[in-house]
């Protein structure tokens, strides 16, 4: 599971049908208008770093897509596997910042996308992430992250607020160059909250 606070985890395995519909609510589309033109070509190798519900990691598979989704919340997961078409993607339960059941491999991905995900990762493992999501692109590679802006009522070691520069630089300790940064509209018409996309190439 993804290295963070239990609580976190637990948030989401405690009301999977409230999350699962509020995230199936919006499209892979709209909220990843930014990644779009960045995507490999179909049948590529992709990996959706915790993934959910699955309505990425269903999206990208019925785009030919070869999908590997890591999820740490397994009511999530049930839940997506009852709304969603899951069969055409592989399943691992395991965390950032290591994947170390992604060691193994003898094939990396051409894409990494990693949604709403960092915002639950402790500042002293966004290295090692960054180093994770190296070792498992290929040459050439890119990642997509979105990351939320910190609100009012996060709670204190669920939620972290990671500021650009911050990430930008542990990405390019990693040999990861940054190619965009884009900010949005969150796609659920929350308010106060707003999104930043970025977009890195393994050099």
């Amino acid at each position: 599971m993804i290295d963070e606070p239990p609580s976190a985890v637990s948030q989401y395995d405690s009301a999977p049908d409230v999350f699962g519909a509020r995230y199936s609510s919006a499209r892979f589309e709209d909220i990843h208008h930014n990644l779009l033109r960045y995507l490999p070509e179909s049948g590529a190798a992709v990996l959706d770093v915790g993934a959910g519900i699955g309505r990425d990691a269903a999206t990208l598979a019925s785009l030919g897509y070869l999908v590997t989704a890591i999820e740490p919340s397994l009511e999530l997961y049930r839940w997506g596997r009852d709304h969603y078409n899951l069969n055409d993607i592989t399943w691992i339960a395991d965390s950032l910042p290591w994947i170390a059941s992604l060691n193994a491999i003898n094939q990396g991905f051409e894409f990494i996308l990693c949604s709403a995900v960092l915002i639950h990762v402790a500042p002293d493992q966004i290295d090692d992430s960054f180093n994770t999501f190296a070792r498992l692109l290929t040459a050439g590679g890119r990642l997509g992250i979105s990351i939320r802006n910190a609100i009012a009522n996060d709670v204190p070691g669920v939620f972290f607020d990671h500021d650009d520069a911050m990430l930008i630089s542990a990405a390019q300790r990693a040999k990861l160059q940054l190619v965009e940064l884009a900010q949005s509209a969150d796609a659920l018409a929350r308010p106060e909250v707003y999104w930043r996309t970025f977009v890195f190439q393994k050099t």
